[in-house]
């Protein structure tokens, strides 16, 4: 008899456990600030109307408005140093290191398959390991959430073409283990269908939102 009762207090214990448990992750996660660090795609270049189309903007509409999100996001951004527009030198960048960051959302790399910019591509993974150490590192110790860039359906003659892209990606990956960041991977789901591209590059209203609820789904799992 002793036993019996052991067990349904124990049973009880646990049910209460995880709802607490439920009830404490709810919390933590109805107030954070993310910070989506990026290029025109993050930005939402080409889009009727960036602030709510963009995939950061989507992001806070499917939090339904209970999270902070800035789109830091840069026409052109690079992740080299020697890139023609280093997100190291935009005041985007200068605004997603003050913001207190809970999570860094960074999809960069498109940009760095431009001719000008792709020959300096064998410094491309020490320069994104620096700039994830270097948000990884910001006094809020944000999560840094490390995103393949998307699809390129178009060669383009600045250099933007689908075999760069997968190098670029390769590279992505290999910055991704050495600094053991966490990592979403961007490229698989939105590679399934051209139609979420208005140019072959930069996502349309349905694409960003693709985007978006990847990072979300993401998010939630932290």
């Amino acid at each position: 008899m002793y036993f019996v009762r052991f067990l349904k207090v124990f049973s009880l214990f646990l049910t209460l456990s995880v709802l607490v448990s439920c009830v404490d992750r709810k919390s933590s996660l109805s107030s954070l600030t993310i910070v989506c660090l990026g290029d025109s795609i993050t930005f939402g270049y080409k889009l009727a109307d960036p602030v709510h189309q963009s995939f950061p903007g989507q992001i806070a509409k499917q939090a339904q408005g209970s999270w902070k999100v800035l789109n830091c996001g840069v026409n052109g951004a690079t992740v080299l140093n020697k890139g023609d527009i280093p997100i190291f030198s935009q005041k985007a960048y200068d605004r997603a290191i003050k913001a207190k960051s809970d999570v860094v959302i960074l999809m960069l790399g498109t940009n760095d398959t431009k001719y000008q910019n792709f020959q300096y591509r064998d410094e491309f993974v020490d320069d994104y390991i620096k700039l994830v150490k270097t948000l990884q590192s910001l006094p809020s110790h944000p999560h840094v959430i490390a995103c393949t860039i998307p699809p390129i359906f178009e060669n383009y003659p600045n250099g933007l073409t689908t075999e760069r892209e997968q190098e670029i990606n390769k590279l992505i990956r290999k910055a991704v283990t050495a600094s053991e960041v966490d990592f979403l991977d961007i490229y698989t789901e939105l590679s399934k269908n051209r139609a979420y591209f208005i140019d072959g590059v930069h996502p349309n209203a349905s694409g960003a939102k693709a985007i978006a609820t990847l990072v979300y789904d993401k998010i939630i799992t932290l």
